[in-house]
C-alpha cells in the first residue's frame, strides 16, 4: 500500500513538473514572439521615418539637378547613383554633451537607388490630353498613332498580336473620357499587370516581358533616350538591337544633349530612318522611382515612392504615390 502512495506521488510530481515545464516554455515562447512583433513594430517604424528623410533628400536632389542641368538627365548624374546597403548607425551619428560619438543601431542597415521611371514606354502615351501639366484626373482627347506603333512593335516583340493595340489605347481613351459624357467608362489601368483585363490571353511570362520594357504613369511622357536600355531604344526608334546597342555604348561617352543630336546620330547610319517625333522621345525625365531597403538580421523591408518634376518657377517635386515591395518590374538588391 504504502509503495502504491509513493508511486502515485511521484507520479503526481512528474505530472507537475511537465505542466510547469509546458507552461514556462509557452511564456517563454509568447515572450519571444512578443519581443520578435515589437522589433518588427520597430523596424516599420524606422522604415517610415527614414523613408519620409530620403524622400526630401531625394527631392532636394533632383530639384537640385533641375537647376544644374536643365532639360538634361542621363545616367551619369547624382540621382543615378545608388546608396549601397549601409550601417544606419553610419546615417545617426550624433555627438553627446560628453563629447563622445554615439552610434545608433549598428545591425541596422540602409539601402536606396533613384530609378529613371521614364526610361520605358508609358503606356498613358497612347492617348492625347487636355492639360500636359495636369496632377488630377486627365481627360483624353484622342489617340496618339506614333505611340500605338511603338507599343505595336513592343507587344509583338514579346510574342502577342501588335494588333492589339488598339484594344489598349481605345480602352484608355474611354477610360479617361469627360466626366460630363453620358456614358459607362471601363476601369483606368494602373499597372502592366491590369493589360490581362483587356488582352485576358496574356501569360504571366508576357507580363513579366512587358514590364520590362512598359511603365503606366499618371499622363503621357515621352522616353528619355539617355536612360532608356538598348531593348527599348530599339523598339520605340524602330531600328535594328544592334544600333541601340551601339546608341547605348555612344551615350556612356557622350550623352544625347538634346533631340536632334539622337536623330544626327541614327540618320548617319540608317539615312532612310524616319525619326520618332519629340513628343514620344526626348533627353530629360519628369518621373522617378525611388527605392528603399531596410534590413535588420533576416528581416528586410521595402518600400518605394513614385516622384513627378516639373520644370516650372520652382522647379517643384510631388510624392505621387508611395507604397510597400517594388512596383513591378523594379528590383534592387542594395548591394
Amino acid at each position: 500500500m504504502i509503495n502504491k502512495e509513493r508511486g502515485a506521488a511521484i507520479l503526481t510530481a512528474l505530472l507537475v513538473v511537465v505542466l510547469a515545464t509546458t507552461l514556462v516554455a509557452g511564456l517563454l515562447e509568447s515572450q519571444e514572439i512578443r519581443m520578435k512583433s515589437l522589433e518588427n513594430q520597430r523596424l516599420r517604424d524606422q522604415m517610415n521615418w527614414l523613408g519620409q528623410g530620403a524622400l526630401d533628400w531625394v527631392r532636394l536632389i533632383l530639384k537640385e539637378d533641375l537647376y544644374q542641368t536643365k532639360e538634361v538627365d542621363h545616367l551619369g548624374e547624382v540621382w543615378s547613383i545608388p546608396i549601397s546597403e549601409t550601417s544606419l548607425s553610419d546615417f545617426l551619428k550624433t555627438q553627446a554633451l560628453s563629447g563622445a560619438t554615439l552610434s545608433y543601431d549598428k545591425d541596422t542597415f540602409f539601402a536606396g537607388h533613384i530609378v529613371d521611371a521614364n526610361a520605358r514606354f508609358n503606356l498613358m502615351s497612347l492617348i492625347e490630353t487636355t492639360d500636359k501639366h495636369s496632377t488630377g484626373f486627365i481627360i483624353a482627347t484622342k489617340i496618339n498613332p506614333e505611340a500605338t506603333a511603338i507599343f505595336a512593335r513592343i507587344l509583338q516583340s514579346v510574342g502577342l498580336d501588335p494588333q492589339l493595340t488598339s484594344l489598349v489605347a481605345q480602352w484608355l481613351l474611354n477610360s479617361h473620357r469627360s466626366l460630363s459624357e453620358d456614358q459607362d467608362m471601363p476601369l483606368p489601368i494602373e499597372t502592366v499587370a491590369d493589360l490581362k483585363v483587356i488582352i485576358p490571353t496574356m501569360t504571366d511570362s508576357q507580363i513579366s516581358a512587358l514590364e520590362q520594357l512598359v511603365v503606366v504613369l499618371p499622363r503621357p511622357s515621352p522616353i528619355n533616350i539617355n536612360t532608356a536600355s538598348s531593348d527599348v531604344l530599339s523598339l520605340t526608334l524602330g531600328v535594328p538591337q544592334e544600333v541601340a546597342q551601339e546608341l547605348v555604348m555612344e551615350r556612356m561617352r557622350s550623352y544625347f544633349t538634346d533631340y536632334n543630336s539622337l536623330v544626327t546620330r541614327i540618320k548617319s547610319r540608317m539615312p532612310s530612318w524616319t525619326p520618332v517625333t519629340q513628343r514620344n522621345i526626348d533627353v530629360k525625365t519628369e518621373y522617378f522611382f525611388v527605392l528603399e531597403q531596410l534590413r535588420k538580421s533576416e528581416l528586410i523591408v521595402r518600400r518605394y515612392a513614385l516622384i513627378s518634376r516639373m520644370q516650372s518657377t520652382n522647379n517643384a517635386t510631388e510624392v505621387i504615390q508611395t507604397g510597400n515591395g517594388y512596383p513591378l518590374g523594379l528590383t534592387f538588391d542594395g548591394v
